[in-house]
C-alpha cells in the first residue's frame, strides 16, 4: 500500500473507507431524487393537458351545437333553442379561457408560445371574443376559428 496510507490511524482509514462507500450512495440519491421531480413534472403536465383537453370538447361541442341549430332557426325552431346553445357556447369558451389560463404554466399555451407556433388565432380569449363579435350568419365562416380547430 501507499506510504501515506499505512500511517493513518485505523479510524482515518474507516473514515476513508466510509467515505468511498457513502459518495456513491449520495449520487445514486441526488440522480434518484432528480429522475422522481422529472417524472412527477410530467405527471402534472398530463393532468394539466387532460383538464385542458376536457376544456376543449366542451367547447368545441358547445360550438357545434350551436351552429348546427343556426340554419333552422327560422324554420319554426323556438328562438330560445339557438339562444340557450349559443348561452352553452359561450360559457364553454369561458370555461375554456379559464382552463387556458390554469394551464398554460405547465403547458406553454402562453400568447407568445401559441404565436412562436403560428397558433396566435387560436388563443381561447381571442376565440371567445369572436364568438360574441360575430353575428350569427357570420359564425360559419372559414376563416373564422373556433374551438373545434384547437383539436
Amino acid at each position: 500500500m501507499a506510504a501515506w496510507f499505512d500511517r493513518l490511524s485505523v479510524s482515518r482509514r474507516l473514515l476513508l473507507g466510509s467515505l468511498a462507500f457513502i459518495l456513491p450512495v449520495a449520487v445514486l440519491g441526488w440522480f434518484m431524487d432528480a429522475s422522481f421531480r422529472f417524472d412527477l413534472r410530467i405527471a402534472r403536465q398530463e393532468l394539466a393537458g387532460t383538464a385542458y383537453l376536457r376544456a376543449v370538447y366542451a367547447a368545441a361541442e358547445a360550438v357545434e351545437d350551436a351552429e348546427r341549430l343556426r340554419p333552422v332557426a327560422g324554420k319554426g325552431l323556438d328562438g330560445a333553442v339557438e339562444a340557450e346553445a349559443r348561452r352553452r357556447a359561450a360559457a364553454a369558451l369561458e370555461a375554456l379561457v379559464a382552463a387556458h389560463a390554469a394551464a398554460s404554466g405547465d403547458l406553454y399555451l402562453t400568447r407568445d408560445d401559441l404565436a412562436a407556433r403560428g397558433l396566435e388565432r387560436l388563443d381561447p380569449t381571442t376565440l371567445l371574443r369572436t364568438w360574441e363579435r360575430l353575428p350569427a350568419e357570420d359564425r360559419l365562416r372559414d376563416d373564422v376559428p373556433l374551438p373545434g380547430e384547437l383539436l
